[in-house]
């Protein structure tokens, strides 16, 4: 017999659960009780047990009380910081964050009559405990309630029992829930609803059975609303949502949206998903600071129900809807066989809402989201991200990379594992990859199945512990994928790249043109390649050990040249090397045309009459230089994850922007034309946007940056064509006033808005808005069209609001503050959906108070502070609205009376703050404006001037010692951080793993403090050329995203355009 000693969690077995709660809408809290049957070794000495949040006023051993010791203790006073600095506020940091993870695991004794002669012994634990809501994982409506909050910290909601440091899931053990609520509330909960009845005169009590195996993310709690049951065809789950009262209409909309989803998934996957029940619950803006999953169950804001209206806002709830449902079969159903496996099963998730959005919204739309999400981890991730999955023995990851969010995954690594699953996409074919997914899933059901047959659904097993292999196994999936494709030799070079190593890289391409003789035309192209090379190193050498040839396999950059007939595509093995200089054979005969008769013949020469030939002989000589090379394009198929600047000449982009019927190729095109100074860039971009056979989305982005380019350049054509369009399509011209959109498309409504969006941006020479585009804008704003359907019109109105804060002219100044005011209590009276006009109205507002020369004796200055000082001191607006007018107040401040002002009025903000949501808003604002905050405030340290900031540091170290919440803490730490002048990075050490080995190229080297996604950072969609493809040339620093609440195309100081880089640049891909 083994000596006594801790469990052996592979031999204790879970027999039976069941948990007690009375909840207390009006104190936050619960109270109540939970017993756990287990089968454990008689030489166990000692349980472990999750009691993070948790009062334990009782521990029970077979009816015998026991002692509950913490096995390790928690940071119960705040570490002192006489002298504020980078180094301490970081000590303090990783300090409170380990303690976080592991200084809420208690230690249960077990009794010493565990000497039975069998091997094994049943043992009966019972806990009495208290639960408060702004830890755990309650939802209560009806006061300032703390929603779940997902991350690297267990939320339980009863004490849980833990093996080698994370959960024990159980053979599939059934879990008993009850809960009792105040009479008028209905208890909701991750599980099916058995009964319903009275508990005492006040109260009912619903019992619920969890089927899934019990993790500290069951969340429950008490709301107002009411049910609606969707009636379900055999085989398919049922599915439940739960709403207020006052969004029951919306319900039946929404439940036939997740059986379309349902549907959609069934037919991509071919089998039915393993889903029993979904529960879908809606409560109220304000409660919940981020969306929270669970298994079968999940809880949105209400702004996420479905609705009739046919606008982007409605688009993207639809969408955020798909994505919970995805993470319910791949994350939840299917869940990873190791932590260093989460990346696979988050991709695959993105992978089934691609699907969607091709069967639903066409392929157009969704490469265009691919290209902007591939952009925005190109530009979040400079090297300091940590690696997807970690190299330490086993998977086990450390502190640091836990804070920087390795599992489970931050919102910006669930980017780039979608990022990465579609490279695979890419490299295997779209159905290769499909049919392999539908393998592998197929497999993992079918195995879970089985073992579930053997022994016994819903009953504990007596045989083994293990619970039903419902896993995916990210090397066994790529490595079949890679033997079925052909590219089984690249798999170990393909996870030491892009899933081991960090960092993403740039490269600068140009290339010039050899017409030689004797059909020895060829075009010289160079490569350089900067970023990421630890990365691509490792690649190499991995490429290296399982290939004949250095470097093969990996590292193969494709480029195509478009000729006079087709694209060539030339593969260039690029690998690790930072230059390369490659010569890629051209057909130097041009092709006839091949005489056509009729109808088609006349369009071909119609054709040859049309604008572009006219654009083609403004370039410099009619003839082209170039000729047979139309365009050329760097990786056009997205195998590589990384930023491209390629130098082309003007008409290349022309003719790529004209004739290429690729819409990223086309967005690319016009990235490049927006930063070209001549007339033929205005003029292609204008026929761009005019041409309603282009993609939408293009013809936002050319009519976006035809006002970028404008500005300052005193180009009036560009002005005068976007004029001249919107009034042709959303103006009537006998009225001289602007018509309703709601009739419009949703396409036309897209450019239209982005017309909006332009004209704001418009400068004359003397950097004033033109009179023109002055006179039009005030019109629109003020004659605008009320029109009872807010859904199909709030964002067009939210548009205007913010292209009138946008303007700049001395003499219009006042009226505009007028229309916007006018607009703000409109806004109050009858909100838009999800406050977005609100949104787009206050942010316009901070922009006109915090102009060039801005002080607190400014009239404008005072009314707009006083204006936002009312709206968050008014509990009935907008949760929504409430943070936005947080943000912008705390732009008022930085503007007119110095980072030292603005940090201590954020901190005077945080105090009054109640609820977890109203605090996430001042954090994330001050977490927007952190890095600027902190460049203007760490010079003045050493100096002497300043005295406010020390007091400042101090107060917010109390602050983050004292919270409860310890995402708060931990962003808060965060702040101190980058208010001190330092980065999001810390240095990977101390751990409590073996680290990696010097010599290990691919080891990373700085990782990234995950900020936690529920703080609002950014609205920057309005960010056309982020990251991508001919963004920005390397010697400059590309454009980064606006922070805090202002609406797209809102002007800031020129102290806030590089905030919150690390933060937030990969947020406005989601507001597409």
């Amino acid at each position: 017999m083994a000596p006594p000693g801790d469990q052996d969690p592979s031999s204790v077995k879970i027999l039976s659960q069941t948990v007690f709660l009375n909840v207390s809408t009006v104190k936050q809290a619960c109270s109540g009780w939970s017993e756990i049957g287990l089968e454990v070794p008689i030489s166990t000495a000692a349980l472990l047990f999750q009691t993070a949040g948790l009062a334990v006023t009782c521990v029970l051993v077979n009816g015998v009380e026991v002692q509950l010791s913490p096995s390790k203790a928690g940071a119960d006073s705040p570490l002192p910081l006489e002298a504020p600095s980078l180094e301490t506020v970081t000590a303090a940091h990783i300090r409170h964050f380990k303690d976080d993870l592991s200084g809420h695991v208690a230690s249960v004794p077990m009794p010493s009559v565990l000497d039975a002669p069998l091997q094994h012994a049943h043992v009966t634990v019972a806990f009495r405990f208290g639960l408060r809501n702004d830890y755990g994982t309650m939802l209560c409506h009806g006061g300032a309630g703390a929603g779940p909050a997902q991350g690297p910290w267990p939320r339980p909601l009863f004490p849980e029992l833990l093996s080698d440091g994370r959960d024990v899931i159980g053979p599939q053990t059934p879990l008993r829930l009850f809960l009792v609520v105040p009479e008028g509330h209905v208890a909701v909960a991750s599980g099916k609803m058995l009964e319903c009845r009275a508990h005492g005169s006040s109260q009912r009590r619903y019992e619920y059975l969890v089927a899934q195996p019990a993790t500290p993310s069951i969340a429950a709690g008490a709301l107002h609303g009411r049910w609606h049951r969707a009636p379900a065809k055999p085989g398919d789950p049922c599915i439940v949502l739960h709403a207020p009262q006052s969004a029951v209409e919306c319900l039946e909309a929404t439940a036939a949206f997740l059986g379309l989803l349902n549907d959609c998934y069934s037919d991509k996957l071919l089998v039915p998903l393993p889903l029993e029940e979904y529960t879908q619950v809606f409560v109220p803006p304000g409660v919940l600071t981020r969306p929270h999953i669970t298994p079968g169950w999940a809880v949105h804001p209400t702004t996420c129900l479905v609705t009739r209206g046919c606008d982007e806002g409605a688009t993207g709830t639809r969408l955020e809807l798909a994505a919970a449902f995805a993470k319910q079969v791949f994350g939840l159903a299917l869940r990873p066989a190791s932590p260093a496996d989460a990346w696979l099963v988050t991709g695959l998730a993105a992978w089934l809402v691609d699907q969607f959005i091709r069967e639903y919204l066409g392929r157009n739309e969704l490469q265009y989201r691919k290209w902007k999400a591939s952009a925005a981890v190109c530009t979040a991730d400079d090297g300091s991200l940590p690696p997807l999955a970690s190299q330490l023995p086993g998977g086990a990851a450390t502190a640091a990379q836990l804070l920087a969010g390795a599992f489970p995954l931050s919102e910006v690594m669930e980017l780039k594992a979608a990022a990465v699953v579609r490279l695979l996409e890419r490299r295997a074919g779209e159905d290769l990859f499909r049919k392999h997914v539908q393998t592998s899933v197929a497999a993992a059901l079918s195995e879970a199945s089985t073992q579930a047959a053997e022994t016994g659904a819903g009953a504990p097993s007596q045989t083994s512990a293990t619970p039903p292999s419902r896993t995916l196994d990210a090397t066994q999936f790529v490595t079949e994928l890679g033997r079925l494709a052909g590219f089984r030799k690249d798999v170990p070079a393909f996870f030491a790249r892009w899933v081991l190593g960090s960092g993403t890289p740039r490269i600068t391409a140009g290339f010039v043109y050899h017409a030689g003789p004797q059909r020895r035309s060829v075009l010289e192209l160079a490569l350089r390649q900067e970023g990421g090379t630890r990365a691509a190193a490792a690649a190499a050498a991995a490429a290296t050990r399982v290939s004949d040839s250095a470097g093969a396999g990996v590292g193969i950059l494709r480029v195509s040249v478009q000729e006079a007939e087709a694209a060539v595509e030339h593969p260039v093995h690029l690998g690790a090397e930072p230059w390369k200089l490659a010569e890629l054979k051209v057909n130097p005969d041009v092709k006839k045309v091949p005489g056509r008769r009729g109808a088609k013949r006349r369009k071909v020469q119609e054709e040859a009459q049309d604008e572009s030939a006219a654009l083609l002989s403004t370039l410099e000589g009619v003839e082209n230089p170039l000729q047979p090379v139309q365009w050329v394009r760097i990786d056009p198929g997205g195998e590589w994850l990384c930023s491209v600047w390629l130098e082309q000449p003007l008409r290349c982009w022309v003719a790529q922007l004209a004739h290429s019927r690729d819409v990223v190729a086309q967005a690319e095109a016009v990235a490049a034309l927006a930063q070209h100074p001549s007339l033929a860039a205005v003029a292609a971009l204008v026929r761009c946007f005019t041409d309603e056979s282009v993609y939408h989305r293009v013809r936002a982005d050319a009519a976006v940056a035809l006002g970028r380019r404008t500005e300052g350049a005193g180009v009036p054509e560009g002005i005068a064509a976007l004029l001249a369009f919107y009034k042709k399509h959303f103006w009537d011209a006998t009225l001289d006033a602007p018509v309703s959109c709601a009739q419009h498309s949703l396409s036309e409504k897209l450019v239209g808005q982005a017309i909006i969006r332009a004209l704001g941006l418009s400068r004359d020479d003397d950097g004033t808005t033109p009179i023109d585009v002055l006179l039009f804008l005030s019109t629109a704003l003020e004659q605008f069209p009320s029109d009872l359907n807010a859904h199909e019109t709030s964002d067009m109105l939210a548009a205007l609001c913010s292209a009138v804060g946008n303007i700049r002219h001395d003499l219009f100044t006042d009226a505009a503050l007028v229309l916007l005011e006018r607009s703000l209590h409109r806004e109050l009276v009858c909100p838009s959906p999800s406050g977005v006009v609100g949104q787009a109205v206050v942010g316009a507002l901070a922009t006109l108070g915090s102009g060039p020369g801005a002080s607190p004796d400014d009239e404008i200055w005072r009314r707009v502070r006083a204006t936002l000082a009312s709206i968050i001191a008014d509990g009935d607006v907008l949760p929504e609205l409430a943070t936005a007018a947080t943000a912008a107040r705390l732009r008022l401040e930085l503007a007119a009376r110095g980072p030292e002002a603005a940090v201590a009025g954020a901190l005077r903000a945080l105090r009054v703050a109640r609820g977890s949501y109203a605090k996430a808003s001042v954090v994330g604002a001050l977490l927007c404006a952190g890095a600027t905050l902190g460049a203007l405030l760490s010079p003045r340290l050493d100096g002497g001037e300043g005295t406010l900031q020390p007091v400042c540091l101090l107060e917010l170290e109390a602050t983050a010692s004292a919270a409860v919440d310890p995402e708060l803490r931990h962003a808060l730490h965060a702040l101190m951080r980058m208010l001190l002048g330092g980065s999001l990075a810390v240095e990977d050490a101390e751990e409590d793993g073996p680290a990696p080995a010097e010599d290990d190229v691919s080891a990373p080297q700085r990782i990234t403090l995950r900020l936690p996604s529920a703080l609002p950072t950014i609205s920057g969609d309005d960010q056309p050329v982020l990251g991508q493809a001919n963004a920005a040339p390397p010697s400059e620093a590309a454009p980064l995203p606006k922070s805090g609440g202002a609406a797209e195309g809102c002007d800031e100081p020129a102290a806030l355009s590089d905030v919150g880089a690390q933060s937030a640049a990969f947020k406005f891909v989601l507001k597409l």
